[in-house]
C-alpha cells in the first residue's frame, strides 16, 4: 500500500476489517498536534475511534467482534511456541503442555518409548542436564482423568440435555440440506418442463434435446426423493423415546463415554483443557511416591499423591523395611506363597508391575539376600544387635528416619552383604539414649551433637 499522504489516515493492511472494523493509522508526516485535531473531529461526529485508531462497525461484518478476539485468542492458544497450549494431538500422553516439573518448574515433554508406552520427561534435563526425575505417563493421567470425570460429576444432567439438543440441532440442519436439494431439482425439472412446453413444434431438433434434459432432470429427482425416503427411516426427524433413553444413559456415564473406542486422544485432551490449567509433578528419585498438584480454572488446588513405576527394587522407599520383613516371616517358618499373600496385604509395591507381588518375585527378592536355602537364622546379628526396621518399631519411629541417622554416622550401624541390610547396635542404655534424642528432634530441640560422631565398620 502506497504510503498516506499528509493529514490523512489509511486502513492498515493487517485490520480485523472481517468483523466489520476499520483499523486506522496516521502517516508519519503527520505530527502529533494534527493527529490529535483528527482524533478530536472524529470523536466529535460521534465516531467510535478507540485504541489506536480502530473503529468499530465501519465495514458490512461477517462474524462478530467478540467472535473476532475469541478466533485470535484461540490462534495464540494453538501457536507451538512456549507458554501456548498448542493443539491438542492423537497422541497417548493427556497431559502435554499442561505438566510441569516440580523441582524446577520447567514444561515437561511426552516421549514414546513403545506405541503404547508414554513418558513424561523434564525440558531442563533434556537441555541442561539436570538431576529432574521423569515418570511413566499412565500413572499421572490415570489420576488427572479420575479427578476431572469426578470434577464433571455434577454436570451430567445438562450434559445429557446438551447432548439430546445438539442431535435435534444437526438432524434439523440435514432435514433442511436434504429438503434444498429437493427443491432445487423440482425447480430444475419445471424449469425445464416450460423450455419444453414453449418450443415450437417446427424446431425438432431443439423439442427432442429439451425433451432429453427434461426426462433427466425427472429422474434426478425422483432418485433424490428415493434417497430422502432412505434417510428418513434410518435418521426420522425426531428422536425416540428410546434413544433418548440411550443418550441421557450414555451421557450420565461420564467413565464409559471416556473410555469409548470413539474417543479420541484429542477429544480427551480437549474436555481436560476445559477445566485444568495446570498440573505439577513431584517425582523423587529414591522413592516410587510422588505428589501431583492440579491447579484447576477458577483458582482451586488439589493435592494427590502417586505411585509411580521404578526400574529396580532399589529404588522403592521402603525396600530396606520390605526385606527385612521377608525375612522376619522366613524366620517365622512361612512359605515363600505365604510371604508374597502377607506382602500384598500389608501394601508393599512392586516396582513395576501392579498385580502385586507373587511366589516368583518373592523368590527372586531371597535369591539377591542368598535367603533361600531354609530358615534364616539370627547368626547375622551379634550382641546387642537389631535389623533397622525392628529396632525404628521398638523406638517408635520411622525406618527412613533411622536410616538417615544411620547414613549420617549418627548410630552405630553396618549393611549385611551382599545387599546392603541395615543392622544397628543398640543396648539398653543406647535405645534410652535414641528415645530421648528423637522426642528432642520431634520437639525441634534434638542437636546433632547428640549423636555419634562415627559409623562402626564391621
Amino acid at each position: 500500500m502506497a504510503p498516506a499522504q499528509s493529514g490523512r489516515a489509511e486502513p492498515d493492511a493487517a485490520s480485523p476489517d472481517l468483523c466489520g472494523s476499520l483499523f486506522l493509522r496516521t502517516s508519519p508526516r503527520r505530527s502529533q498536534a494534527d493527529g490529535r485535531e483528527w482524533r478530536q473531529a472524529q470523536e466529535a461526529r460521534g465516531t467510535d475511534v478507540g485504541v489506536d485508531g480502530l473503529q468499530r462497525d465501519r465495514l458490512p461484518a461477517y462474524i462478530t467482534w467478540e467472535r473476532y478476539e475469541a478466533n485470535q485468542q484461540r490462534l495464540l492458544q494453538n501457536s507451538p511456541r512456549p507458554g501456548s497450549p498448542g493443539v491438542p494431538r492423537n497422541g497417548r500422553a493427556l497431559l502435554t503442555s499442561l505438566l510441569v516439573c516440580g523441582a524446577c518448574g520447567r514444561r515437561m515433554y511426552a516421549s514414546y518409548r513403545s506405541k503404547s508406552t508414554a513418558y513424561y520427561e523434564c525440558t531442563r534435563r533434556k537441555n541442561e542436564g539436570s538431576t529432574c526425575c521423569g515418570l511413566e505417563a499412565g500413572v499421572v493421567d490415570d489420576l488427572v482423568a479420575q479427578q476431572v470425570l469426578r470434577a464433571l460429576e455434577p454436570a451430567t444432567l445438562e450434559l445429557s440435555l446438551k447432548a439430546i439438543q445438539d442431535v435435534h440441532q444437526e438432524r434439523e440442519r440435514l432435514h433442511r440440506h436434504w429438503k434444498q436439494r429437493l427443491e432445487r431439482a423440482t425447480y430444475e425439472a419445471e424449469r425445464v418442463e416450460r423450455q419444453y412446453q414453449a418450443v415450437e413444434p417446427e424446431n425438432r431438433l431443439v423439442a427432442r434435446s429439451l425433451e432429453r434434459q427434461w426426462e433427466e432432470a425427472l429422474r434426478n429427482r425422483r432418485d433424490l426423493a428415493e434417497e430422502y425416503d432412505r434417510f428418513l427411516k434410518e435418521q426420522p426427524p425426531h428422536l425416540s423415546e428410546d434413544q433418548r433413553a440411550r443418550i441421557l444413559a450414555l451421557s450420565s456415564d461420564l467413565p464409559t463415554l471416556w473410555n469409548a473406542a470413539e474417543t479420541t486422544a484429542a477429544d480427551r485432551k480437549e474436555i481436560i483443557r476445559l477445566v485444568v490449567q495446570r498440573v505439577e509433578v513431584h517425582v523423587r528419585a529414591e522413592t516410587e511416591c510422588g505428589e501431583v498438584v492440579i491447579s484447576w480454572r477458577g483458582g482451586v488446588m488439589t493435592r494427590h499423591e502417586i505411585v509411580r513405576p521404578v526400574a529396580r527394587y532399589e529404588s522403592l522407599g521402603s525396600y530396606d523395611q520390605l526385606m527385612n520383613r521377608i525375612i522376619e516371616m522366613r524366620q517365622e517358618g512361612r512359605t515363600i506363597k505365604q510371604i508374597a499373600v502377607q506382602l500384598n496385604a500389608e501394601g508393599y509395591h512392586t516396582p513395576r508391575s501392579r498385580k502385586g507381588y507373587t511366589s516368583t518375585s518373592v523368590r527372586k527378592l531371597l535369591s539377591r539376600g542368598e535367603l533361600t536355602r531354609g530358615r534364616i537364622g539370627t547368626r547375622q546379628l551379634d550382641r546387642h544387635e537389631w535389623w533397622m526396621p525392628e529396632l525404628a518399631r521398638s523406638l517408635q519411629m520411622s525406618a527412613n528416619k533411622l536410616r538417615y541417622w544411620a547414613l549420617r554416622g549418627w548410630v552405630r550401624s553396618r549393611q549385611v552383604p551382599p545387599r546392603g541390610l541395615w543392622v544397628v547396635w543398640a543396648d539398653a542404655r543406647e535405645r534410652r539414649r535414641l528415645r530421648k534424642v528423637l522426642a528432642g528432634s520431634n520437639r525441634g530441640k534434638g542437636r546433632e551433637g547428640d549423636m555419634p560422631s562415627g559409623k562402626i565398620n564391621h
